[in-house]
């Protein structure tokens, strides 16, 4: 029997994370005060999570604390049918909620990330928990109330708004492969209506990978290194009370090496050095089966300039030094005013603007390849040098009033414009050349209402009309080719209905859609006419149909929610090799983009927690997301396996089964010191890489465990922990890939992206 199957049933009388939060917040401990009160603003309006008739997870700073939490990574262990693997280190997130992931990383991304309600492009993983005083996490199509590419759903960052009263806090991390990390953070008033919080933090893990390749003199493999800073004011002036403000500056330094891949060749593929295929029915050499994780790598990471990286045609020198790695700076300002005009309307205003630059160099043959000749006896460079830079801005203005208590409404107005410009140049090219310009402007007006037509029954709308202009200027032989442009525009919605029974507990329903950019596939000259109908596609559209229960039960000791959802993708952006060209000189093989599958995801949701004792809480969280392919193919199917059809095949990148379970045990004081025994067990079921469902991760289940001092006359914590205690070995991701090192082009490599294995720490905690 599975892991996958016994933690479904073990998950069957679940616990809930929503009132965990609200227990975490400090509510207190008598049975009659244990109710949910956390607030939400997921919804663009105050609102508990047992009103909200939306699949919503929230988690304080004091849960995200007891649990360990350092970044949206552990956000998503937390959260039922949230996964954020990081494949590609922290240049590469692809959220993944309720089985809706990005299958290319060029089309646009179906999670929308977000700080104080701002629209933030990427780099959620190495935000700051430290100065978070609420994560949401609403899954499903959320299209209306938050467009750009939230069609799978949205992670919210809600800020700490600085304190008029003096606080101070600091922490310590130390741990084995060489982690170090430090925040610190001082807040309180400077003038009368006026208050300040200054804070950063610096982050470094050293990676815990051997590299036995002798061109290694870079990072090491799997490193992270973080340096960040942030300031935020508050302005409530005591002359106008309807008036509150709230600015915010922040600033990251990311210095990596480059993220733990490693490629496995073609030599083990199954039963390849036998002469046979990778596994039954396969047409070329391929790999079937779980993939594998080394106990160390062998990746190339470095070379000097002028340095042979390859003996062909007498010996070929590396253009320029090449340091395999990631480095990152990104600076951002946002902002919100809200005006009160009466106890019934008010007018808030939020933005922000964005500025990244990013260098990122890769060995893309994830090996100890730098030039190779996979594609036949000439050479092919491995080894790239990306540098990009990315700026964007948006202005939300939000109108919300309420009407006889009844009726709520919103009515707001978005403005978004992002422009990107990149250059690169691979391992023996010396200059960099022109890679290409992006533009999105986006204009939006959306809007709300809900009814309370008894007082058990509620309905709601909302809806948003949109129009998102796309430009892209191509590069050609390293400078500026063609410039394209699109237009695309939708209307999006949600409607939702709710009825409270007489023991609070709230049964609802809803109906959403949400919408994933369309754009360009660079590659194909628009001007042709046999090659134009690939030169574009379209957006890809989800619905979602929703049902749910959340409700508190014995005295509110226990808390307990559940949904039922079924989600169909029409239009999906799926690969297709295409040939261009047929029967001439000029006939070429390329790989496009285009709307060319469907996809149903029929999925479950049990989110619980329950307090035994006064002492003792025991948690449960359970997702199922089982996607399926229902219309699809793929021309390159028929040369590995015998039809093209994707039809009945496993969305890839996506566990079906996700599961935590916690417990939690608070000891008697002793000399003055509280400890506290936390164990959470994390499980993924094991995912495809690719939608011939033939490699896959395997099972993986992770133990953490946290043992806490706490002091509470000197607000002192000390914690012992240790993470994936067990070591669990498993990929948290493969993909297929070509083989780079010799002429085996008919035959498939694949990578696997490496977990981070047992680790030890000690975090020291202080409050002033």
């Amino acid at each position: 029997m599975s892991r996958s199957f016994l933690l479904a049933g073990a998950t069957a009388f679940a616990f809930t994370s929503f009132a965990a939060t609200a227990h975490a917040q400090g509510v207190e401990d008598e049975p009659e005060a244990r109710q949910d009160v956390v607030v939400i603003t997921g919804r663009k309006k105050e609102e508990t999570l047992l009103e909200a008739p939306i699949s919503v997870s929230a988690y304080s700073a004091e849960l995200l604390e007891s649990f360990g939490a350092v970044n949206a990574r552990d956000v998503a262990d937390l959260t039922p049918g949230l996964q954020i693997a990081g494949d590609f280190g922290r240049s590469g997130e692809r959220p993944v909620i309720r089985g809706i992931s990005n299958l290319r990383t060029e089309t646009a991304q179906p999670v929308g990330l977000f700080i104080d309600g701002v629209y933030v492009r990427n780099g959620i993983i190495s935000e700051i928990l430290d100065n978070v005083e609420r994560v949401e996490v609403l899954k499903g199509p959320q299209g209306a109330l938050y467009g750009r590419s939230t069609y799978g759903g949205v992670i919210n960052y809600i800020s700490k708004t600085p304190s008029d009263e003096f606080e101070a806090s600091f922490s310590g991390t130390y741990a084995e492969h060489d982690q170090t990390e430090f925040t610190a953070r001082v807040s309180g008033p400077v003038a009368d209506g006026f208050n300040l919080a200054v804070g950063g933090r610096y982050y470094e893990y050293g990676g815990e990978y051997d590299n036995t390749n002798a061109n290694s003199n870079a990072r090491d493999v799997g490193e992270e290194k973080t340096t960040a800073v942030y300031g935020a004011i508050n302005f409530q002036p005591p002359q106008t009370p309807q008036l509150e403000a709230n600015f915010r500056a922040y600033y990251s330094k990311d210095e990596d090496g480059q993220f733990a891949g490693q490629l496995f060749d073609s030599t083990f593929n199954n039963s390849v050095a036998a002469g046979g295929t990778a596994c039954p029915e396969v047409i070329r050499s391929y790999f079937c089966g779980e993939a594998s994780t080394p106990s160390s790598v062998n990746i190339a990471t470095s070379a000097d300039q002028g340095q042979i990286v390859s003996p062909f045609f007498g010996g070929i020198g590396a253009a320029w030094d090449f340091r395999a790695g990631l480095d990152r700076e990104i600076h951002r300002v946002t902002g919100d005013v809200t005006y009160d005009f009466s106890e019934n309307l008010s007018l808030t205003y939020m933005g922000g603007f964005t500025s990244e630059e990013s260098q990122t160099v890769t060995n893309q043959s994830y090996s100890g390849t730098i030039v190779g000749n996979s594609f036949g006896s000439f050479p092919s460079a491995w080894v790239t040098d990306d540098q990009a830079e990315r700026d964007y801005w948006s202005h939300e203005l939000r109108l919300n009033g309420t009407l006889n208590d009844q009726i709520d409404w919103i009515l707001g107005a978005f403005i978004y414009d992002e422009e990107s410009s990149g250059i690169d140049r691979n391992i023996l090219e010396p200059t960099y050349g022109f890679d290409g310009e992006r533009s999105n402007e986006e204009k939006a007006v959306y809007g709300a209402i809900s009814f309370d037509a008894t007082e058990q029954l509620s309905f709601g709308l909302e809806g948003r009309y949109y129009e998102e202009d796309v430009g892209v200027v191509t590069a050609v032989a390293n400078a500026r080719g063609r410039e394209l442009d699109a237009t695309f525009d939708g209307f999006t919605y949600r409607a939702t209905a709710d009825y409270t029974f007489a023991d609070g507990t709230l049964l609802y329903g809803s109906a959403s859609t949400g919408n994933k950019a369309g754009g360009f596939n660079t590659d194909v000259n628009p001007d042709d006419p046999a090659e134009a109908p690939f030169s574009s596609y379209d957006e890809e559209i989800s619905t979602q149909y929703e049902v749910g229960l959340k409700g508190q039960y014995f005295d509110n000791r226990l808390r307990l929610s559940g949904a039922l959802y079924r989600i169909d993708l029409e239009d999906q952006q799926i690969s297709q090799v295409v040939i261009l060209n047929e029967g001439t000189p000029q006939q070429v093989q390329v790989t496009v983009v285009l709307n060319a599958g469907k996809t149903e995801i029929d999925g479950l949701e049990i989110d619980g927690q329950f307090d035994v004792t006064d002492n003792l809480t025991v948690g449960a969280v359970y997702s199922r997301a089982d996607g399926e392919f229902t219309e699809g193919s793929d021309p390159t199917q028929a040369t590995i396996l015998p039809s093209d059809t994707i039809v009945g095949f496993s969305v890839p990148r996506v566990p079906k089964d996700t599961a935590t379970v916690m417990a939690n045990y608070t000891f008697q004081d002793v000399g003055g010191w509280t400890p506290n025994l936390r164990v959470d067990g994390i499980y993924r079921s094991s995912q495809y890489a690719q939608v011939q469902n033939l490699i896959e991760t395997g099972e993986s289940f992770k133990t953490n465990l946290r043992l806490s001092f706490d002091h509470t006359e000197s607000n002192t914590e000390v914690t012992l922990w240790g993470r994936n205690i067990l070591d669990d070995d498993a990929p948290i991701g493969v993909f297929r890939y070509v083989d780079p090192g010799d002429f085996r082009f008919f035959a498939r490599a694949h990578v696997s992206f490496l977990p981070r294995g047992q680790q030890f720490g000690v975090t020291l905690r202080k409050e002033f």
